[in-house]
């Protein structure tokens, strides 16, 4: 499996949103917790799933989305190395990256 780094503002997202989940959704405190760690298990070991997202500086970055949460993950492989990008709500816009 390959080796998992948060990129930029990626850790500071997950945190913010996993923050907010717990505080707003009672019924389901873990759920974003758990389908974001489900999604990086995912992506480590088949580094090809999710689809393809071309931004003007970056052709090689793709994204997964989790749909139970309603969100993405963003990433890039860089040699034995997962890169995360970006962590957003479906909702919001692309990230620049």
């Amino acid at each position: 499996m390959r080796r998992l780094r948060f990129i930029g503002a990626s850790w500071r997202q997950y945190r913010s949103a996993a923050s907010w989940w717990r505080r707003h959704r009672d019924k389901a405190p873990d759920a974003f917790e758990d389908d974001v760690a489900a999604g990086l298990i995912l992506i480590r070991r088949e580094t090809g799933v999710g689809v393809p997202v071309s931004f003007e500086r970056r052709s090689d970055v793709r994204r997964v989305y989790l749909e139970r949460i309603r969100y993405y993950i963003y990433y890039r492989v860089v040699r034995e190395e997962v890169r995360v990008m970006a962590i957003r709500h479906a909702s919001r816009r692309p990230p620049k990256l």
